[in-house]
């Protein structure tokens, strides 16, 4: 995948109904295990809760748990929410506190998706890029030209040393790798190449 859209860092919004509350916090995530680590850590926090239904979506794994709720009623409304607005490396945490009032099935899939809903109206999606990063030792008239040049490409810089030369580290989209690399050999006449030492993903 050579693009996702995902949350930055985490929201928490409140939906009630019926004098029930619902209390759904989602954040970004990097890994499942980090997700399901996420979701025990909510659970925890509202162990007075009358439930705590989650979802999880990774690019090679996805979960969810209806907590008690009537089978697919809870875990699989919060997923389905994630999976239509095209989200991967969430995790969503619904945590309903009964208010005395019975919804019914249809009335419990229906809060659990607004509740997931209305939080991702708040919630901020960012874009992350499947991205080389780099690394590149030049000397001050060289890096002056090849900064400007990721600046002004909004490509990211992600750590610069300064000594007699300057050693960068740095990431691009995985589709003009090519491109940075021939700017690369035209400052330096050919005497210098990019170091690619992996592939991350990266917010532009």
């Amino acid at each position: 995948m050579n693009e996702y859209l995902t949350i930055d860092s985490e929201c928490q919004t409140t939906y009630e109904i019926l004098r029930s509350v619902f209390l759904c916090t989602i954040k970004g995530i990097d890994s499942f295990d980090e997700g399901l680590e996420f979701c025990r850590h909510v659970a925890k926090k509202y162990t007075t809760a009358t439930h705590n239904c989650y979802a999880i979506i990774t690019f090679d794994s996805q979960k969810f748990s209806d907590d008690g709720e009537p089978q697919g009623t809870a875990g699989q409304p919060i997923l389905q929410v994630l999976k239509n607005n095209s989200l991967y490396n969430v995790a969503c945490v619904v945590t309903r506190y009964f208010g005395g009032i019975k919804l019914g099935a249809g009335g419990l899939v229906s809060a659990y998706t607004k509740s997931v809903t209305e939080c991702l109206k708040n919630a901020k999606v960012i874009k992350k890029v499947k991205s080389y990063q780099g690394k590149l030792i030049l000397d001050y008239n060289e890096f002056a030209q090849f900064n400007n040049y990721l600046l002004s490409n909004n490509y990211i810089i992600t750590n610069a040393v300064y000594h007699d030369t300057v050693e960068i580290d740095f990431a691009v989209p995985t589709n003009v790798k090519q491109a940075v690399q021939d700017m690369v050999s035209s400052i330096t006449a050919g005497k210098k190449s990019i170091d690619w030492i992996g592939q991350n993903y990266f917010v532009y």
